[in-house]
């Protein structure tokens, strides 16, 4: 059997009963490769950068934390809409979006810890400006989201029901 991610995708979408054998850490792993997981990069980097800006914007006037909060709502919102559109197709199974905004109430909160965290190491480590700091401590911990959440994405938010994971 040619093992290339897009082989292995083709060969499961003509036997849908292979979703057990998907679930394996080797063809996990194989969707990291793939087309889809490009995508996936793709909308998130552009709702990421969406964050950042609007973070920047919103820094005028709100607090760094705050701003990081409605940055990333706004963005979610992107993230959502891109995800649904270019990485999982699939019909809109009920809840989607509710999936959706827990897995990303997750993410804020680990955007946020870790967006203060880096922000403070950064600024302590490396002699630059706060504001440069403040933006370079959100643009990584927003990158620590890209493994994460396209995994409970795929098998949780927009999973077909019955499979397990998105089409």
């Amino acid at each position: 059997m040619d093992n290339t991610p897009s082989a292995y995708a083709a060969t499961f979408r003509m036997n849908p009963a292979m979703n057990m054998e998907r679930t394996r850490p080797a063809s996990l792993l194989l969707e990291f490769f793939s087309r889809r997981y490009l995508m996936f990069l793709l909308s998130g980097g552009s709702s990421a950068v969406l964050g950042v800006v609007l973070r920047l914007l919103f820094s005028q006037f709100m607090t760094y934390t705050y701003s990081v909060i409605a940055s990333y709502f706004f963005s979610t919102l992107a993230a959502y809409a891109l995800n649904k559109r270019l990485v999982f197709r699939g019909r809109a199974g009920g809840g989607e979006l509710g999936r959706f905004f827990v897995v990303n109430i997750i993410g804020l909160a680990q955007t946020t810890l870790l967006s203060n965290l880096f922000f403070r190491v950064i600024h302590w480590a490396v002699p630059v400006s706060i504001p440069v700091a403040e933006t370079a401590g959100h643009a990584v911990a927003l990158s620590t989201l890209a493994v994460t959440s396209f995994i409970i994405h795929k098998f949780w938010t927009f999973s077909d029901r019955r499979g397990g994971q998105a089409e």
